[in-house]
């Protein structure tokens, strides 16, 4: 999962929306200029990686996404920071943004999300992290079965990474951890790297 910052400030159009329509509601026409620009900063942001899989996502493919569901938090829907670019992970079996639909997310992807969670290279799997309160391991399993991260798609391509990753000398790896998909789960099955 990707531990999305918002470090870019949120799009002067979001702003201008959110002022100029207090009551919107997310299907509203007016905001349909404004997607687009603002998918296309939060794909900057992910460096093109989908917020939950962390797979490679193109600028104009996938949804904005709701962290926080905006049937929980309906003040949160047009709000930058509760906004995130995921695939639509619609081939079976599902995952991702629209399979988790209005569920909340026990772990959202924030700084130090993958605190909770490991990595499986022999399978590709994404489990709860050793060390971790019964409780947050909880946490963990369900946000792992919430969004779907272990899909047999999923698994078998953070599965290829991973092998890829194991054979680069350290320093050709932190390379590559820096500018592939699922690069922020596949540094928890290398921790030397950065």
């Amino acid at each position: 999962m990707i531990e999305l910052d918002h470090a870019l400030s949120e799009p002067p159009e979001l702003a201008r929306f959110r002022r100029r329509y207090p009551d919107a509601s997310w299907g509203e026409p007016e905001f349909g200029a404004i997607k687009p620009v603002v998918q296309r900063q939060l794909h900057f942001e992910q460096a093109g990686l989908c917020v939950y899989c962390e797979g490679s996502l193109a600028v104009d493919e996938g949804h904005l996404e709701h962290i926080q569901p905006r049937s929980a938090v309906p003040d949160r829907t047009f709000e930058y920071t509760n906004l995130a670019h995921s695939c639509n992970g619609s081939t079976p079996p599902q995952h991702c943004g629209h399979w988790k639909a209005d569920r909340p997310l026990p772990v959202e992807p924030r700084i130090e999300c993958n605190q909770f969670f490991s990595f499986i290279g022999s399978d590709g799997n994404v489990v709860p992290a050793m060390g971790l309160s019964p409780e947050d391991r909880e946490r963990a399993r369900g946000t792992i079965d919430v969004l779907g991260l272990n899909v047999p798609r999923l698994a078998h391509a953070r599965r290829r990474y991973y092998e890829a990753a194991r054979y680069l000398a350290d320093s050709d790896r932190d390379d590559f951890l820096q500018s592939q998909p699922f690069r922020w789960t596949l540094r928890r099955a290398f921790p030397k790297s950065s």
